[in-house]
């Protein structure tokens, strides 16, 4: 259990110590100490506390004279949210009466647990004792429990400026907020699924493109959001003479085409070995999207919700996207990619991290989707003019899919009408 006491005197704070340590055992708990405004601010920046124990008269920075506007400073910065990360629970620990009673509406609104301090008392140590016992008793509970889903669908891309620019276009509402402790813009919304269902959608883009940053942002996403399911959108190479620009590509398996192993043939030439490791789509998910693929289901409705004319709709391939580090302009490497796997549908730059980051999230874990739609071939006449259309249709195959697809079981009912 993580704790930090925010006190200046050394007394207090070794007797506050001592009751956690009497009550919880030393090895349980890692205990963090601040003297003032200050130094409490810029703890509070960097770490997430499971129990904060907070002294209100504290000196703004350490060695300064004790002021009784110190502690409820903190407490301010700190349910202000801005930079300050809440503490999971909050003990004001004052021997102030009249300081604790000024704070008593803002304690009570913001479930604030307050103790009178008084050494020759043992009822205060009672008190933080027993608060203490139910943070640490709790926090032994989630580890047995895992937390529950939040969101239906999380969305991730890599790009703010084209792939999420066409997600926001989506029937709902996008207002975007800004989330200091996770440095994103996240944009939540709702659909109306065709049976009435609401669905609970949360998008955001990844800082930059690559596997690397996409692995992080989607992490980022499942812890804050717990989503059902995580997926991604944007734009991809196609690779198969049948496809066209605008086709949406859906993963039934992803893998890093860069995994293997460099060696030196007995000429002294440098050879790569892949040694790929693929992570696949989630079964049940799986027979659904073969349907839509056999059916081409809503094609046409991705067609007419373009703003121009296309001669034809957008056709949906399903099958495995191999994933790299570098955007590809090269026929040579797309065929050599072709050869160790010819199940190949696309290249893009992120599939392989998306699964990865849904292998390695803690429990309840998301189902993933990854449908990307395709801007290029990867060849020399490789250029941007498609990308916004391939994002387009990427985007709006995720919305038809998820309003259309009555046989997930997501959602709440609407409104009665």
């Amino acid at each position: 259990m993580k704790v930090l006491i925010v006190e200046d005197t050394d007394r207090k704070a070794i007797e506050v110590r001592t009751a956690l340590d009497a009550a919880l055992g030393e090895d349980s708990l890692l205990v963090d100490r601040a003297r003032s405004f200050i130094a409490a601010t810029r703890r509070l920046q960097q770490e997430t506390y499971d129990l904060l124990i907070l002294d209100l008269v504290l000196p703004i920075r350490d060695d300064e004279i004790p002021v009784d506007h110190g502690g409820k400073q903190v407490l301010s910065e700190m349910l202000a949210g801005t930079d300050c990360r809440r503490a999971s629970h909050i003990i004001c620990l004052t021997e102030y009466e009249q300081i604790a009673g000024i704070l008593k509406d803002e304690v009570e609104k913001n479930l604030v647990h307050v103790v009178i301090y008084k050494e020759s008392d043992p009822r205060w140590r009672d008190a933080l004792v027993a608060k203490a016992k139910y943070v640490h008793q709790r926090l032994a509970e989630a580890e047995k429990f895992p937390a529950q889903y939040d969101r239906d669908v999380a969305i991730v891309t890599s790009s703010p400026l084209v792939e999420l620019r066409e997600i926001t276009k989506l029937p709902g509402r996008y207002i975007g907020e800004y989330h200091q402790t996770d440095a994103l813009y996240y944009y939540p919304t709702t659909w109306t699924r065709t049976d009435g269902r609401l669905l609970s959608v949360i998008a955001c883009a990844a800082p930059t493109m690559g596997m690397t940053a996409a692995c992080a942002t989607a992490l980022k996403v499942i812890e804050r959001w717990r989503p059902r399911f995580l997926v991604m959108t944007g734009i991809a190479a196609g690779t198969k003479k049948e496809q066209n620009f605008g086709d949406i590509l859906v993963a039934e398996a992803a893998y890093d085409y860069g995994s293997g192993k460099i060696a030196e043939n007995a000429d002294g030439s440098r050879v790569f070995i892949p040694s790929p490791n693929q992570f696949r789509i989630d079964s049940g998910l799986h027979a659904l999207i073969q349907r839509w693929e056999r059916e081409q289901l809503q094609m046409d409705a991705i067609k007419k919700s373009w703003y121009k004319d296309v001669a034809t709709s957008p056709r949906m391939f399903s099958g495995v996207l191999a994933s790299g580090a570098a955007v590809v302009q090269s026929q040579e490497l797309v065929d050599e990619i072709l050869r160790t796997s010819r199940k190949v549908v696309g290249l893009e730059m992120e599939a392989y991290a998306i699964f990865h980051a849904a292998h390695l999230a803690s429990l309840p874990r998301p189902r993933v989707l990854v449908a990307k739609s395709i801007s290029d071939f990867a060849d020399r006449d490789k250029n941007d003019d498609w990308q916004q259309y391939a994002a387009f249709t990427s985007a709006r195959f995720v919305y038809e899919f998820f309003t259309n697809a009555t046989e997930l079981q997501l959602g709440h009912p609407g409104p009665v009408a």
